[in-house]
């Protein structure tokens, strides 16, 4: 589940790419992006209102080639998180 405080676009998703910036986001469940997700090139979560991201958020995104978390207020970043 991903916990926000805005309106999502519905084209969020399209070309490979999963765009859920500036959506004032404020957290990302553990497992939200634990299955596999064939084809995504690039998750896209700038400019929201993140502030920890745990180990294994991203577990599910192997063919993941950019993750961009820039312009958030995280202040705890598990060391162990991995894109597998």
């Amino acid at each position: 589940m991903l916990t926000r405080n805005g309106n999502c676009d519905a084209s969020a998703y399209a070309d490979g790419n999963l765009r859920l910036g500036k959506n004032n986001i404020e957290a990302i469940a553990w497992g939200v992006f634990s299955s596999p997700m064939p084809g995504l090139q690039k998750l896209l979560l700038q400019n929201n209102l993140l502030s920890r991201v745990e180990a294994n958020t991203f577990a599910g995104l192997s063919g993941c080639e950019l993750l961009n978390l820039g312009n958030n207020s995280i202040t705890d970043l598990e060391t162990q998180v991995k894109i597998y």
